[in-house]
């Protein structure tokens, strides 16, 4: 009896970044005790390029990494997810995922609260900081999947570009109005 054993392919999003010579940092969310937090934190610091690494089971799958903390992007090309929905019109769940995307990345500005164009859409996973790494693969799972299942079915070229961001969990405390003074 012989046993064969498939060599897992890895791909790369976006797609270029495997040729990328420059210095860059794994976070393999199979072998990280981080929560989603320490995760965004630790690629928000680092001064190298970040890679999300991850095996679905029948491939690797890196994902470079980028924190979005609230800069200078039109909120219209940023298609938020979190680990059950997508958060754009009143929300969606999950399994919308692959129809939504691809009204996101064609949309080329016509409908005006989803991207300008495919080279500026973003999707963001904004998920609770407290959840683990195995939550976060699993969202990342279904991304990439949806995503390589719509990359199939249409004739552009699009790219997932990944931001990552725990703000909308976080408490802003804005202060009192300033007392009137007398």
């Amino acid at each position: 009896m012989s046993c064969i054993i498939e060599e897992q392919k890895v791909f790369y999003y976006p797609s270029y970044s495997e040729n990328s010579e420059n210095k860059f940092e794994t976070i393999n969310l199979d072998k990280t005790s981080l929560n989603f937090k320490e995760i965004v934190n630790k690629i928000d610091q680092n001064s190298n390029e970040t890679f999300i690494e991850f095996n679905d089971g029948k491939n690797i799958k890196k994902i470079k990494a980028f924190v979005h903390n609230g800069g200078f992007i039109k909120r219209k090309n940023v298609l938020q997810i979190s680990t059950d929905s997508v958060l754009i019109d009143n929300g969606y769940l999950l399994s919308d995922l692959k129809n939504l995307m691809k009204r996101h990345f064609l949309n080329k500005g016509k409908i005006k609260y989803y991207s300008d164009s495919v080279e500026k859409a973003i999707i963001e996973i904004s998920i609770n900081p407290n959840k683990n790494a195995n939550e976060l693969k699993e969202t990342l799972k279904k991304l990439t999947l949806e995503f390589d299942n719509l990359k199939k079915e249409i004739n552009e070229r699009i790219e997932l570009f990944a931001f990552f961001s725990y703000f909308r969990f976080e408490k802003i405390n804005i202060p009192p109005p300033p007392m009137e003074l007398e």
